[in-house]
């Protein structure tokens, strides 16, 4: 019915990459925050995935949300150059239901 129409329209509009990385990717920058208030209880698929690119020194923090079709895996290389060229730290938000 009609509720199935607004479903269709998010998915058709804003389709969801492959993901291009998993729960070992990116040693010691990829942090995976539980959706639950109680982390005893959550699985891993309850998780949303975050990465933080941290750099020596930075006094700021650029928190990068990642444009329609990527992930974090897709945009971790331009995030890195964005790192060393403004010397900041750069934290990657995950979209839920992404990666």
């Amino acid at each position: 019915g009609e509720a199935m129409q607004f479903d269709l329209v998010p998915r058709v509009l804003f389709p969801r990459p492959p993901p291009t990385y998993g729960m070992d990717s990116f040693p010691g920058e990829l942090v995976w925050v539980p959706r639950s208030l109680n982390p005893q209880t959550s699985s891993p698929e309850d998780c949303i995935p975050l990465c933080l690119l941290q750099c020596r020194g930075a006094r700021y923090l650029i928190i990068y949300i990642h444009s329609n079709f990527e992930d974090i895996g897709r945009c971790r290389s331009f995030c890195l150059a964005l790192r060393y060229h403004l010397r900041v730290h750069v934290h990657i938000v995950e979209y839920p239901g992404y990666g």
